[in-house]
């Protein structure tokens, strides 16, 4: 459920929450801000709350705000970070199954016996959170990110589904989920290499290393880069004035028209992707890579292969 106030937030007025989004809008500008704003979480990590809620954010932008807003603007509360990635302490139970206080039922789906009803308990989850991400690509109206901090793992995800994107120098981004023992599966694979080209791609999902803002927008992930938040802030919002200035008619067409090129060929593979990380994301690799972050140590992985021959062309 979203609330509805009056309460004014720089250049707009919240117009809902979804918690931890808080939606600021205005109908003279028609511009809408999604800021995430985690109270309980400052590190902006992503959990099963945070996926529910951006899909409600993002299905509330396209419906409830239809003719309203033009054009959404995706950052962090100022002084937080965009995200650190995903929660590996929901990681861990999404590997391991339920807590000790789960029902026999639960506990019956996770244990050896049921390894059918793990697999769909898993897949269920994995495409919930695929459908999330991918509803800011899927929203009518473009969205602009503005990244300020860490963009980590999962956030990678997030980003390369929105139509384009703004960073400060101090961001700090990498497709990590090769050092947790994970493919990623939010999307990343299937975006990441329309906007940075193939080969630039596979380096950084194969290394799992660090960049900076600087770097992101000398690859072409980020348009423009800035040297502090309020800069960014401001060219974003001039972007989205001069976006929301022509027929929205046009603007949301235009998207449309770019998507059918391009979201199909993302869903086949986000549908492949979930199919596989179901079946392999239980495996010692993930829980290694939790425990060794825990004790602040390198994880020992082992010597796990995929078997070539059960790929999908």
């Amino acid at each position: 459920m979203f609330r509805r106030c009056l309460r004014l937030c720089g250049f707009s007025v919240l117009l809902a929450t979804f918690e931890p989004f808080e939606l600021y809008g205005s109908k003279d500008t028609g511009i809408c801000e999604m800021v995430v704003n985690n109270k309980n979480n400052s590190l902006n990590l992503l959990d099963r709350s945070f996926f529910s809620s951006l899909l409600k954010a993002t299905n509330y932008l396209s419906s409830e705000l239809n003719g309203v807003a033009r054009v959404g603007i995706l950052t962090s509360k100022e002084g937080t970070p965009f995200s650190a990635g995903l929660d590996l302490k929901q990681l861990q139970e999404l590997v391991k199954g339920p807590s000790s206080s789960a029902t026999t039922g639960e506990k019956a789906v996770n244990s050896f016996r049921m390894p059918a009803m793990q697999f769909q308990r898993q897949h269920a989850e994995i495409r919930l959170f695929q459908s999330s991400v991918s509803s800011l690509a899927r929203c009518s109206i473009p969205i602009i990110c503005a990244i300020d901090g860490y963009c980590i793992g999962g956030a990678t995800s997030i980003i390369t589904a929105c139509d384009f994107r703004y960073a400060t120098e101090k961001s700090f981004f990498s497709v990590k989920e090769a050092q947790v023992g994970l493919a990623a599966d939010l999307g990343v694979l299937q975006r990441l290499p329309r906007i940075v080209g193939e080969g630039r791609a596979r380096e950084l999902v194969y290394t799992a290393r660090s960049f900076n803002g600087k770097e992101a927008k000398e690859m072409g992930l980020v348009e423009e880069v800035f040297e502090s938040r309020e800069e960014m802030i401001e060219a974003v919002r001039k972007t989205a004035t001069l976006i929301a200035s022509n027929s929205p008619l046009a603007v949301q067409g235009s998207k449309l028209l770019m998507n059918r090129q391009t979201e199909p060929d993302v869903e086949r593979g986000l549908e492949y992707t979930a199919s596989w990380s179901a079946g392999n994301v239980a495996c010692d690799d993930v829980l290694e890579a939790a425990a060794a972050f825990a004790k602040k140590s390198p994880p020992l992985f082992k010597n796990y292969v995929v078997n070539t021959s059960s790929t999908v062309t």
